[in-house]
């Protein structure tokens, strides 16, 4: 009997430990954030009807419902919340924005609305192999707005971003003693400080996945509501991208964007405005052979399909014609290269 008893023991410990590792793994899994946003992702779409309640990620519908729900691993703290990504299909493609959670899609899944299923495939197929990819939104105007959760005051604050053109990694506050304060995310995207930020103005400092920062001053506090901010993040094509915003605002000052200083711990390469056109500078040196004859690779080179290269001893294939970026290594962007 006693032996019996002991045995129980043990295996309730092991059920005990097992349990306290999935909820490791599974807080570990939530709290992912976006690590590469150069990826192609491969997926599953499906389709609903984002009309019905509201969506995890606390955000207003947009009037032309070219909306998505993403699947829970890729979720995390919600890194893709008010982000577009572009999604291929069978039939075409389509700009959609993350509004959205999809607890019952596959990993790299995308639940779509109707109005975006049917640019990539037919309503009835219901399911559709898809590549996607998260992008800096070309046709965004307008400044950051900030959004004051309800119950918002001086000793509890919540603040979401909406309107901003790139993914959102980071946000800040400048607290009384006028070091920037890290706040974290909840998983309804809502940036949350318990003790309140103080009674405002306020300065906020955003990063961006890309590595943008911008520096937004004066913004009151509310109990509620939206607050219009003074700054936008640039725009940032991806690697082999041909499109370039069709609508910016002229009379927007110009965004405080800079690079994340290198303590940072976002690897992820520089942004670059989409007015910038790299070039060869004209008395730079051509790559030089490596030991296997394939020129090593670098920045501001125009290659072509097929091009091989050589970057930290692995040889590459170009899958896809570019002109080269600092920040754009093989290794980095596997949408344009293939290790041979």
């Amino acid at each position: 009997m006693a032996r019996i008893q002991a045995q129980r023991m043990i295996i309730g410990l092991w059920l005990m430990l097992a349990m306290l590792l999935a909820s490791a793994l599974l807080v570990a899994k939530s709290n992912a954030q976006i690590s590469n946003p150069w990826a192609m992702r491969t997926g599953r779409a499906t389709h609903y009807d984002p009309t019905v309640g509201m969506g995890n990620c606390s955000l207003p519908l947009p009037s032309d419902l070219l909306v998505a729900a993403i699947n829970t691993s890729d979720y995390g703290l919600a890194d893709y919340c008010g982000a577009s990504v572009t999604v291929n299909g069978p039939r075409g493609s389509v700009t959609v924005k993350i509004i959205d959670r999809c607890p019952g899609c596959v990993v790299g899944g995308i639940d779509l609305s109707q109005q975006a299923f049917e640019r990539i495939a037919a309503l009835e197929a219901g399911n559709v192999s898809i590549t996607w990819q998260l992008i800096s939104a070309p046709n965004l105007s307008g400044q950051l707005i900030y959004n004051y959760k309800e119950g918002s005051s001086q000793w509890w604050t919540g603040v979401q971003v909406r309107n901003h053109r790139n993914a959102i990694a980071k946000f800040e506050f400048r607290n009384p003693q006028g070091v920037f304060q890290a706040v974290e995310r909840a998983h309804y995207n809502y940036f949350l400080v318990p003790g309140g930020m103080g009674i405002g103005p306020f300065t906020f400092r955003i990063t961006d996945v890309y590595g943008n920062v911008v520096t937004d001053s004066n913004i009151p506090l509310r109990a509620e509501g939206d607050v219009a901010g003074n700054q936008q993040f640039p725009y940032v094509p991806s690697p082999g991208s041909t499109n370039t915003p069709t609508s910016m605002p002229t009379n927007s000052p110009t965004p405080l964007a800079t690079k994340l200083p290198t303590s940072t711990n976002i690897p992820i390469p520089t942004a670059i405005p989409a007015s910038a056109t790299p070039t060869l500078v004209p008395t730079m040196a051509p790559p030089s052979p490596t030991q296997h004859g394939i020129n090593a690779w670098q920045a501001y080179t125009s290659y072509s399909v097929g091009s091989l290269v050589q970057h930290n001893g692995i040889r590459y294939r170009c899958i896809q014609a570019h002109t080269s970026l600092p920040g754009w290594e093989p290794q980095i962007v596997p949408a344009l290269w293939q290790p041979i």
